[in-house]
């Protein structure tokens, strides 16, 4: 079996283009099998070509009723990624998950609160950890590249949560 990976752009910014992109991918025979590389790609498997399409659904720990409900309206659970994405199949034609813009902001309401939690708590650790490594520079210098080094990871985390967080707000506010 043959396999190539594809560069997520952000579901957050562009989700209908991001499935638009493996719809294309379905067209050329290359379809999507599971999230690679922390989420960045996607990873695709060559098989017959075949007009699907795709929708994504964010919800935290879902329980079989969930699978259940999206497999009686003719969507397949292709993967999830960290419990909280996951990603559907179905032909061409099949009545989307989502039929109106309520429905949508009902779902991205769960994943836009995590994303705000989450923004929220590397904030706070981004100000704690600075103000460790300025008091370690002062008094206990040897720990000023440790808190600097945890300032600098939080800022990381605290990006990969803002970025998604202002994209669902913006959904959620239309």
């Amino acid at each position: 079996m043959k396999y190539k990976y594809l560069p997520n752009m952000g579901l957050a910014f562009n989700e209908k283009g991001e499935m638009k992109k493996l719809e294309d991918q379905s067209l050329k025979g290359w379809h999507f099998k599971k999230f690679s590389c922390f989420g960045f790609l996607y990873k695709l498997q060559e098989g017959p070509k075949s007009n699907n399409i795709y929708s994504i659904d964010y919800n935290y720990n879902p329980d079989k009723e969930y699978y259940s409900y999206f497999a009686h309206s003719g969507w397949d659970h292709i993967t999830s990624y960290s419990n909280a994405i996951h990603v559907f199949t179905a032909p061409h034609g099949t009545k989307p998950i989502y039929s109106n813009s309520n429905d949508e902001t009902i779902k991205y309401q769960q994943i836009y609160t995590q994303t705000r939690r989450g923004s929220i708590s590397t904030a706070i650790a981004i100000v704690i950890f600075f103000l460790m490594a300025t008091m370690s520079l002062i008094y206990i210098k040897p720990l000023f590249l440790v808190f600097l080094a945890l300032t600098l990871i939080s800022i990381i985390i605290f990006i990969f949560n803002i970025m998604p967080f202002i994209a669902f707000k913006g959904k959620i506010n239309k």
